[in-house]
């Protein structure tokens, strides 16, 4: 029998797993991308992401840098998994690429816009 501490550490890795596959989708970057970020093979990104493996934090941080998310997102349960349509995708994916004057520009255009 599974003691269940062990149970919750399985559900944990599983659910930081499942954050870093959306966000690494939602953002394009493929696992062998992702694995060369921080000094592991696509299949160990595979791993991680199926819950297999566990992350150091270490490497959970780099891959929040890479994918410019805060480090809660992978532990917070609360919120909904679901895919952004491939438009704001691509937005979203631009958006973060720009310098933070880029950004605020488009911010402030949005905001006329709406």
């Amino acid at each position: 029998m599974t003691h269940p501490a062990r149970l919750r550490e399985q559900q944990l890795n599983k659910e930081i797993g499942k954050h870093l596959n959306t966000c690494r989708r939602q953002l394009g970057v493929s696992q062998a991308q992702a694995g060369a970020c921080v000094g592991v093979s696509f299949q160990q990104i595979q791993k991680f992401e199926n819950g297999v493996n566990r992350i150091s934090a270490a490497r959970l941080y780099m891959l929040s840098q890479l994918y410019q998310t805060p480090i809660a997102y992978f532990f917070d349960d609360t919120h909904q998994d679901h895919m952004l349509p491939p438009c704001e995708i691509t937005l979203l994916k631009h958006f973060r690429q720009m310098d933070s004057e880029r950004q605020n520009h488009i911010l402030e255009i949005i905001q006329v816009l709406k």
